[in-house]
């Protein structure tokens, strides 16, 4: 596991040594397209199934391939590409998410106010394509900034999100939460390791 608990971290070297093996069955087939930090996310997502884990990593080179912009964008957290301005400003204005600080252990910190956001008017403005452009776009934000300080602290830098559903209404809009969904059956397989945990 890459946390042993969320106040105990396993070492990248010590995580090495235990699956090396399984690292290198993907680096035959996917050569040095990624770091070993990165075929460990794999290998740990998808233990003992190393089949999907290659299957998943050469999704995840293809998606990046196809969606460079984006990923430089997140790298340099710059606004993503396919958003005006004005929808930037839509997004930032009604769907409340931000990230604020970190954990003692270098973890991102993501705050999504669902009660005082306006999922349905921003759906409605601007449709659910575009809101799950933005909500990819922070997960990658996220995990960019994750695997930088994975290899600064050599262990597993995770992301947790934080849902404040203070003031929600009894009627949420689910458009929102379909595309949570989404967007995390995206990270199984392009972020694998990426969250660390969930809080609500």
């Amino acid at each position: 596991m890459a946390w042993a608990t969320a106040f105990e971290r396993c070492p990248l070297p010590q995580l090495f040594e235990q699956h090396r093996e399984a690292i290198n069955v993907l680096r035959q087939e996917l050569g040095d397209a990624f770091e070993d930090a990165s075929l460990l996310r794999y290998v740990l997502s998808y233990e003992n199934h190393p089949d999907q884990a290659l299957q998943a990593a050469r999704k995840a080179l293809e998606w990046r391939q196809d969606h460079k912009d984006l990923v430089e964008a997140a790298k340099q957290r710059k606004p993503p590409p396919g958003l005006t301005m004005q929808e930037l400003c839509c997004l930032q204005t009604l769907l409340l998410t931000s990230f604020h600080g970190a954990t003692n252990f270098g973890d991102p910190l993501l705050i999504i106010r669902v009660g005082l956001s306006n999922q349905t008017a921003v759906l409605d403005m601007m449709g659910e394509e575009k809101v799950e452009l933005w909500v990819n776009y922070l997960n990658e934000c996220s995990f960019q900034y994750c695997e930088a300080a994975t290899r600064k602290m050599s262990y597993f830098v995770k992301h947790i999100g934080l849902q404040d559903l203070s003031g929600m209404g009894m009627m949420p809009d689910r458009r929102f939460f379909r595309i949570l969904g989404r967007v995390s059956k995206t990270n199984e397989w392009l972020r694998p390791q990426l969250l660390g945990r969930v809080v609500i």
